[in-house]
């Protein structure tokens, strides 16, 4: 029992009553010292007797509204307290005004009362406690204003509170507020979300928050208390890792159909290609045949002239012809066996790969973009280690960021300067015995500070509808967690974007360590 009372006759024989009954009492002078001691001494009554001057009566209940609410206490005033009468004093939230020349006897019987229904207002108050922690949804109430009331341990467990007791001093509090109290996480979203829901009278909602540096994916119910009156229950639930499943599949759906579409166009483009080269040949050799005989024929004249050109210009300018429709169905053809990658499942099994093959598929796809607009610096030793992934969807993340780059350079060379150059640099940022990062850098406009934790969001885009579906960036940080390993961006705004590659070895050799300056 705690006693808000100065030393005199009344209090004395209080503490002598309280003594006989063997409760633990303690006496302080000040309404601020008994408010401090409420968590530390967790007394069951609080009885007003005498006061200084820091605080009045209805500031010391009012003071005591949401404790209350996590520690069941009953409030108790003299007559040397306050004039008020009873329905006065209830409505203030006293339980009790305790007549100051009450017997003892009398006295004994409401403080023994209102002892119980303190203890009973515990145990129901730790039972419902119980109960909510066995959910495994992450259950609190809230009123209107979106103020905590009630919360499990699921709930402080998905926002990360270790300390769920730091959460339950949170009560009575805005919702945004306790989160950033207990784990320094805003709660806007989700608090901005239930606030326009509860206005709405909608009884669902689904979110997206960032916690602890993760996307998460949240779906929560709304159900009104019958029994408390402006509080609901909100019943959360992680879907995280079913929205990422939906995406996988997404995912893998759009890659089917893809594969499906580079199969047919690498199946009509391979026909003429193969007649193209077929005929090339043809006519080289027919060609070799028939240089003898011109230049024969010609006596051997340089002076000599068909049309307007000196025969062996004329000639010169065959074997040009010839050797460039070789080189282009050569390069058609290798691009088309990389197309044709696209089409194979490998059933998501990475294994031990070189992840140079899968740079230079990435180069052969993208290059046709950079052509005369851009620099691609491959800055790579002669060899890489072999690490853990697929060479189709490795090679489909450089492709990724190479495209990312073209389009950021893009859009900042209109003010560069006319002896300026866009350019993007391949090399090794890092290698250790267990990973071997690769950075692919731009000189670009770079990504703003504020915007970087973003860009690997799904569905997340600085660009127009129409030019981007913010999912790239997604999907290739989602291969590259599936394969062990990660994707991260360093860049300043004005100064470029660097995004690295971190790859797991296939095996545990220590084969050094390399920079990229």
């Amino acid at each position: 029992m705690l006693l808000l009372a100065n030393r005199n006759v009344w209090s004395e024989n209080f503490s002598q009553l309280c003594f006989e009954q063997d409760w633990s009492l303690l006496r302080v002078n000040t309404a601020i010292e008994a408010l401090s001691q409420i968590h530390e001494f967790q007394p069951h009554l609080l009885v007003v007797n005498e006061y200084g001057d820091d605080l009045s009566l209805e500031e010391i209940a009012d003071a005591l509204r949401i404790p209350r609410l996590v520690q069941p206490l009953a409030l108790l005033a003299t007559t040397y307290a306050t004039e008020l009468d009873s329905e006065e004093a209830i409505q203030l939230g006293i339980d009790e005004l305790l007549d100051k020349n009450e017997p003892c006897s009398e006295l004994l019987k409401m403080l023994n009362t209102h002892y119980r229904l303190t203890e009973l207002k515990t145990k129901v108050l730790q039972r419902e406690q119980e109960i909510l922690d066995t959910i495994p949804n992450a259950l609190y109430v809230v009123d209107v204003q979106c103020k905590v009331y009630r919360a499990n341990r699921a709930f402080a467990g998905l926002y990360g509170i270790a300390n769920f007791e730091q959460l339950r001093r949170q009560i009575g509090k805005p919702l945004d507020a306790a989160l950033a109290a207990c784990a320094a996480i805003s709660g806007a979203s989700l608090s901005s979300t239930l606030l326009s829901c509860l206005h709405e009278a909608t009884v669902g909602f689904e979110l997206s928050e960032l916690v602890n540096d993760r996307e998460r994916f949240l779906t929560g119910k709304i159900t009104p208390l019958a029994q408390e009156e402006d509080r609901y229950l909100i019943d959360l639930r992680d879907t995280t890792l079913e929205k990422q499943s939906l995406l996988r599949e997404a995912r893998r759906e759009r890659l089917a159909k893809i594969g499906n579409l580079s199969i047919g166009v690498a199946h009509e483009i391979q026909n003429p290609n193969t007649f193209s080269r077929v005929n090339a040949e043809n006519l080289k050799q027919i060609f070799a045949a028939l240089r003898p005989l011109l230049l024969k024929s010609s006596g051997h004249e340089p002076e000599l002239k068909i049309g307007t050109m000196p025969l062996t210009t004329v000639l010169a300018k065959i074997d040009a012809a010839l050797h460039g429709i070789e080189t282009a169905s050569a390069r058609i053809g290798a691009v088309l066996n990389t197309l044709k990658t696209y089409g194979k499942s490998e059933n998501d099994a990475s294994g031990a790969i070189d992840p140079k093959t899968a740079i230079d598929e990435a180069i052969l796809l993208t290059e046709h973009l950079l052509r005369n607009k851009i620099d691609l610096c491959l800055d790579l030793p002669d060899s890489l280690p072999a690490v853990r992934a697929t060479t189709m969807e490795l090679s489909q993340v450089f492709v990724n960021l190479i495209e990312n780059a073209r389009h950021a350079l893009a859009e900042s060379r209109s003010d560069a300067p006319e002896d300026s150059y866009a350019r993007i640099r391949i090399c090794v940022e890092a290698e250790t015995h267990k990973e071997l990062v690769i950075a692919f850098a731009d000189n670009g406009p770079g990504i703003d500070e504020a915007i970087q934790e973003k860009i690997f969001r799904p569905y997340f885009t600085t660009r127009g509808l129409a030019e981007g579906t913010g999912l790239g960036l997604s999907l290739s940080s989602e291969i590259m967690h599936r394969f062990g390993g990660d994707l991260s961006v360093r860049s300043r705004k004005g100064r470029g974007a660097t995004f690295l590659v971190t790859l797991q070895k296939s095996n545990r050799a220590d084969l050094g360590h390399g920079l990229c300056t």
